[in-house]
């Protein structure tokens, strides 16, 4: 699917285009490859297109040029001070530019996305590119609105390295680069380029919020807008002591680790039920501990122990 450009990929993101546009989208995409040298995500052959993003001309509206603007605006923060206002405005402006570049393209690149046009046409209900701009907006909303709210409340910031591709491709207004850098494009939207703030332990809305790339949100709200839910390590994540898993997870040593060993490495994994079989002393669920009616081996673990 990634060679069927943001076009495709955010219309897949929202189940309303069908798998069948992918075989003649993705032949004119790789043909559209071979006519340019620029890779937008890399830098590599871009020398002579430098003002690819200022160009935000892709969405040829007023609103473009006016989101672009705020798209760059605060681009080279890349550490923990920025503002929310800024960072919320910022991905708000680029999802704006991104729909009506992706419209632009549909009328702007007739024959690469003609099958593409139509079927956006049946299933969208417009028939030119101004009310494609009105059309789209809506049905991306679930894909923006959740990181725009995130990002006014301090939850997510921009990942600016990402980000500032994802606007110098939203604002390609030739149709060969845009469609040879198509095969990248899903960096933009799965999800949108941000990057969690939010440290283990503490209130989360959705995964892409928690600072941890190993971590998940203990709640997924499609909203954004009840952080409801609790940052926590994911399965496998790496572990010196049992408090770094979920309460559903404990620190598995190398070994019998029938106590957890400080400082030794390990990985979060998940703690048995019931009558199951344990060898760690914080193996089993809840209340339950790991023993065993046939004794117990050198280091204290229990011999063909089971969670009761």
């Amino acid at each position: 699917m990634r060679s069927t450009s943001l076009l495709l990929s955010l219309a897949l993101g929202s189940g309303l285009v069908a798998c069948s546009s992918e075989t003649d989208t993705k032949t004119t995409a790789d043909t559209g490859a071979a006519d340019t040298g620029c890779n937008l995500f890399t830098g590599e052959g871009c020398e002579d297109t430098g003002g690819g993003s200022d160009t935000g001309g892709g969405s040829g509206t007023g609103g473009g040029s006016d989101t672009g603007g705020g798209a760059d605006t605060g681009s080279t923060d890349t550490g923990g001070t920025t503002n929310p206002r800024d960072e919320s405005q910022a991905l708000l402006s680029f999802c704006a530019d991104a729909v009506a570049s992706i419209c632009d393209h549909l009328y702007d690149c007739t024959a690469e996305f003609a099958d593409l046009r139509l079927e956006f046409e049946t299933n969208f209900g417009f028939a030119d590119a101004e009310g494609c701009k009105l059309a789209l907006p809506p049905v991306f909303e679930g894909l923006c609105a959740p990181e725009v709210i995130a990002a006014a409340e301090g939850r997510v910031r921009r990942d600016t390295g990402r980000f500032d591709r994802c606007v110098a491709f939203a604002a390609v207004t030739d149709c060969a680069t845009y469609l040879a850098n198509a095969p990248e494009s899903d960096l933009c939207f799965a999800p949108l380029p941000v990057i969690g703030t939010i440290a283990d332990g503490a209130a989360c809305a959705r995964s892409s919020e928690c600072a941890n790339a190993t971590s998940r949100c203990s709640v997924n709200d499609p909203t954004g807008i009840s952080a409801g839910g609790i940052c926590e390590p994911a399965l496998g994540a790496a572990c010196q002591t049992a408090e770094t898993c979920l309460a559903t997870q404990y620190c598995d040593q190398p070994g019998s680790d029938w106590e957890v060993a400080p400082g030794v490495p390990g990985l979060c994994a998940p703690r048995a039920a019931a009558a199951a079989a344990c060898e760690d002393q914080d193996g089993c669920l809840g209340d339950l501990t790991c023993t065993s009616s046939t004794g117990n081996g050198p280091n204290g673990e229990p011999i063909n122990g089971s969670c009761r």
